[in-house]
Parts: structure tokens; C-alpha cells; sequence
């Protein structure tokens, strides 16, 4: 490997990433192909990476239901971390480019088809793949220390990087918090996925309407109790 390469997990954490990893995307190619972007799917390297989202307010979540908690939540655990999430993949993407490999920063939001919830490519599987934790119940990503509580954002490329990390297991266990709160009734704790009993069945469908249903209600599109009220993180 080019020694200049091992720069890049530094480069993330100076630049204010929290966690990062590297991941080996070829296992989970066929899902990310079905999900995502062809282009995407061709890198076999990703770089994910990950800023700790603000306790207070997103403790706020549990209760308060109102226009300012919302506003607070989507300004700084939502705008302000995304585009401090894309400054990074801006600068690794072209440190990775200098370095003579290809490179594809994937923008922090990036939502495809709105009300499938799904996106160009899924950070979390990235994530998930580079060690940093495991897709809970919730379907979101859960690390070991800061739980649901951070926002993501990859790197795809085709430099030789190593991907040393252990995939995480679910450690959700019997818990069901994420299922019993949500509002909308999108977690379905009665249906699993492919007899997986660590995640629970998401309709996506009804996480999308009740989104819309608080814009109206408040003029955001905020909700989070799924990953507010996972005992991980808190």
C-alpha cells in the first residue's frame, strides 16, 4: 500500500470525523447494486466516517414535539453536520486523487426516492462493513459508544486500502424501544427480515407520511425517536 495512503483515517479525524473506517465493499456488492447507484457499486474500497450528533438536543427529542426542538435538531444534527461531513469527503476525495486512484465522494443527504427513504448509496452498510457498528432493529446504524446518535458520509474508491476490521453482531438483543416509540408505526415488531430477529420490519412508506404529517404540523421534517430512544448512546 502507499504509505501516503495511511494518511487518511488522520486526515478524517483532524478534519472532525469521529469515527472512521475502512471497509471491503465486495460482500455486500449485490445489495448495494439492488439498492443504490451502478457507478457506486463498482468501487471495492469505502472509507466511512461519522460526527457524534449533539446529546442535548436530540435528548430534547423525547420530550419536546415542538417547532423549536425540531429546529434545533435539523439545524445542528442535520444541515450543519452534513455539509461538515461533505468538507471531509471533499478533502480525502482529493487527497485519494492526488495520490493517482480514483475517488467518489458520497454527498452526507442524499435521498433518491423520498418516500422509499433510500439514497445514491447506503452509508450505513459502509459503516457497518468497516467495523464501526451494527444495523439495529431501528435500521440504523448502532455503534458501541455514541449508539444511533451520528451522522455518516463515505468515500468510494479504488485505492489499496486494508479493510482490518471486525463486522460487528447485532447486540439489539430483546430490546424493542425503537419499535414500541415510533409514531408512525413503520417498526413492525412482529415481522422480521429474511429470520433475522435483530432487525425489525421497516415500512417505509409510513415513516415518509408521518415525516410529511410533522412538516405541516411544525414546518419540519423531523422525527428521530427511533434513534433517540436506543439505550446505546444515551
Amino acid at each position: 500500500m502507499n504509505n501516503n495512503l495511511e494518511q487518511i483515517v488522520p486526515i478524517a479525524t483532524d478534519l472532525g470525523a469521529d469515527i472512521v473506517g475502512i471497509a471491503n465493499l465486495m460482500p455486500a456488492r449485490r445489495f448495494l447494486l439492488e439498492q443504490g447507484n451502478a457507478l457506486a457499486t463498482s468501487f471495492p474500497i469505502g472509507i466511512s466516517f461519522g460526527i457524534v450528533l449533539n446529546q442535548t438536543i436530540v435528548n430534547l427529542l423525547l420530550k419536546c414535539r415542538d417547532r423549536s426542538t425540531a429546529m434545533l435538531y435539523r439545524q445542528h444534527c442535520y444541515n450543519a453536520i452534513n455539509i461538515r461531513l461533505d468538507i471531509i469527503s471533499s478533502r480525502i476525495s482529493n487527497f485519494i486523487q492526488l495520490e493517482g486512484y480514483d475517488a467518489l465522494p458520497i454527498p452526507a443527504s442524499q435521498t433518491t426516492e423520498e418516500f422509499k427513504l433510500d439514497g445514491y448509496f447506503s452509508h450505513k452498510i459502509a459503516a457497518h462493513l468497516a467495523g464501526l457498528g451494527w444495523i439495529g432493529k431501528n435500521h440504523l446504524l448502532v455503534t458501541p459508544k455514541h449508539g444511533p446518535r451520528v451522522r455518516l458520509a463515505t468515500v468510494l474508491t479504488n485505492a489499496p486500502l486494508q479493510a482490518v476490521a471486525k463486522v460487528l453482531p447485532s447486540e439489539c438483543g430483546d430490546c424493542s424501544l425503537c419499535a414500541d416509540i415510533c409514531p408512525s408505526g413503520a417498526l413492525d415488531k412482529y415481522k422480521i427480515i429474511d429470520e433475522n430477529p435483530n432487525k425489525f420490519y421497516l415500512y417505509r412508506q409510513l415513516c415518509h407520511e408521518y415525516l410529511q404529517k410533522m412538516e405541516i404540523e411544525i414546518g419540519f421534517k423531523v422525527c428521530g425517536l427511533c434513534l433517540s430512544s436506543c439505550p446505546y448512546g444515551r
